[in-house]
Order: structure tokens, then sequence, then C-alpha cells
């Protein structure tokens, strides 16, 4: 929905996805970290495609301090996703800095663990924080990276969910390597 621009069904279905977190049985701490980082992301991404929605930031702060997460944390695969929260909101905080640490351990573990699906996704925070530091070389490396290891399985929902920073930076690519 929200490729298409359409907030409010959006909105509906993350209601509806907390819903059925709820329900969730508090023995099974799997599920619930699986409902809480599928919560979480998609309330990081409703803040970017509207900014008046920055209690959704607020809920998502929240939701990694009572977690006691932190960026130089050591974390193992079941807790990764929660991690990667982290980095996304301490990229919208405007730490690039601290997220790209954590980005980088993100992506030597899902390098290791062959999650290619992961690691694309962190290669292209890790391309957004080089570029909120203005490291622009840095950007456009990580930025091929995952281009390439796209394009076989033909990703496009990956890029498109980075928002209009992200058109931004592939629309530079294009215009300096058009082939």
């Amino acid at each position: 929905h929200l490729a298409h621009g359409e907030v409010e069904p959006a909105r509906s279905l993350l209601a509806r996805l907390d819903r059925l977190s709820a329900g969730v049985h508090p023995d099974n701490l799997f599920q619930q970290q699986m409902f809480g980082v599928m919560a979480m992301n998609s309330r990081l991404a409703l803040a970017v495609a509207d900014p008046s929605a920055g209690h959704l930031l607020s809920e998502v702060a929240g939701w990694i301090q009572a977690r006691g997460l932190k960026a130089d944390d050591s974390f193992s695969y079941p807790l990764e996703g929660s991690y990667a929260v982290l980095a996304r909101l301490l990229l919208r905080q405007g730490q690039a800095s601290k997220a790209l640490g954590l980005l980088e351990r993100l992506t030597q573990a899902a390098e290791a663990g062959g999650r290619k699906d992961d690691l694309l996704r962190y290669l292209l925070l890790q391309a957004l924080a080089h570029h909120a530091l203005a490291q622009e070389h840095r950007t456009s490396e990580v930025l091929h990276r995952a281009l390439q290891l796209a394009e076989p399985q033909g990703y496009c929902r990956s890029f498109v969910d980075m928002g209009s920073v992200m058109k931004g930076l592939l629309e530079t690519v294009a215009k300096r390597s058009p082939t």
C-alpha cells in the first residue's frame, strides 16, 4: 500500500498486525520477536511515507528501549531483526555513524549465514548511512554491490521500501553508469 501512496490502508494493516501480535502466547518468544520486528519495520515505513506520523518513531524508540538494545551489543541470528530495526531508527534519528557500525556487523552476519535477502536490506541501509555521512564514494560502492546482488533475482521492492532518498541515489547511479 505504501508503494502506491496508500497510507490509510497501510495504517489499517499495521493495526491488524498489532492485534495479531497481541494474541501470541507469552511462551512463544520467537513468534513474539517476529511479529514485533514486522510491526516496528511497518511503523518506520509509515513514518517515512507520512512525515506527520512522528509518534510512530517514538513507538519504535520505546520498543527498542524496552528491549535494552544498543548499537554495540553482540547479537545472534534470532535477534538480528531487532538490531536491523535499531539501525533504521538510528538512521532516522540522524545517527548515521552509529548505525553504520551496527550495519557492518549485520552485513557480516548475513553473509556468514548465506541470507541474501537480509544482506541486500543491510547493504541498502549501509548506502543510506554512507550518504548521510556525505561519503559518496562508499555510498556508490555499497549501492553497486546491492544492485549486483539484487539483479539476478529481480529484486525491486527492497529498493522501493527505502524511500525517496534511495530513489535519488539510484537515479544518480543510473546517470553515472547508464549500462
